[in-house]
């Protein structure tokens, strides 16, 4: 049997969907933040390129990860980032 939306609950999914993404954007952003200062703190200056294939990743699960080497890593070569 299949439902139909009506058009408040149309309008209210589509609300909670975006709050969703901008909600996952700003922890990606935040959790990007995060793992350049771990790394600044760990190396010292960060190459630009560096800082740019941290701000590439938009997976959260990849950023997680890399959070967790960063503290077990020897150089930044190790952690594989390219």
């Amino acid at each position: 049997m299949a439902t139909t939306m009506t058009w408040s609950q149309r309008i209210a999914a589509e609300g909670m969907e975006k709050g969703l993404q901008q909600g996952l954007q700003q922890g990606l952003r935040a959790l990007r933040k995060v793992v350049l200062s771990l790394l600044e703190q760990r190396f010292g200056p960060l190459p630009e390129e560096t800082r740019a294939q941290v701000e590439a990743i938009s997976s959260l699960d990849r950023l997680t990860r890399l959070s967790k080497r960063v503290l077990t890593a020897r150089s930044l070569a190790g952690l594989r980032l390219g």
